[in-house]
């Protein structure tokens, strides 16, 4: 049975960080006790004030399934909800592929690193292995700690790399002067 990883993308106002955070600390204690849910990390985009991302894997759909239902009867959920500038933006991905550690083994201040493709129709497998490759390519370079390619669910040609580095250094390290396409870092804040 394939994991799943949710990206939630949330955008607030920089005056409510600290509601966001305390928050979520709140959501946390309900998702460490929920069966299959294999971590649930928050980040904080350092280039972007107020952008987070949370990180939630689970270890097969049905656990994704229950986790929804867990954030749905969330009594912080509201709360989450009267604070964002914008409705979050959730990408629930199916894994093909884990690599080394996953997001709970990257230390606070650590990074993880996400770039979403788009293939061509019926060539998301091709790009989801060439993701693979890539990914199998920076267990070379100091810092890398592991990945995870996943594709959306209900449409396999969007594909999402999510790179793990122990810190914000060895990412922009690993970075090319040019990129193809846009990946965004994340700093681990929870």
């Amino acid at each position: 049975m394939p994991e799943v990883v949710t990206l939630t993308s949330l955008q607030v106002d920089p005056a409510h960080q600290a509601r966001l955070l305390e928050l979520t600390q709140q959501t946390k204690v309900r998702f460490e006790n929920l069966p299959g849910c294999k971590s649930y990390v928050f980040w904080r985009d350092p280039a972007k004030s107020g952008a987070f991302l949370l990180t939630v894997h689970y270890e097969s759909v049905e656990a994704s399934l229950r986790g929804y239902e867990t954030w749905g009867t969330s009594p912080q959920m509201f709360d989450i909800y009267a604070i964002l500038l914008d409705a979050p933006d959730v990408h629930r991905l199916i894994v093909d592929q884990t690599l080394g550690a996953s997001p709970a083994d990257v230390p606070l201040g650590g990074t993880i690193s996400v770039s979403h493709r788009v293939a061509d129709t019926g060539h998301g497998f091709a790009l989801a292995e060439e993701l693979q490759r890539i990914f199998g390519e920076l267990t070379v370079l100091e810092g890398f700690m592991g990945g995870i390619v996943g594709h959306r669910e209900q449409l396999e040609e969007e594909v999402s790399g999510l790179a793990l580095w122990a810190s914000a250094e060895a990412f922009e390290a690993s970075m090319p002067k040019r990129t193809l396409y846009e990946v965004r870092a994340y700093s681990r804040v929870m």
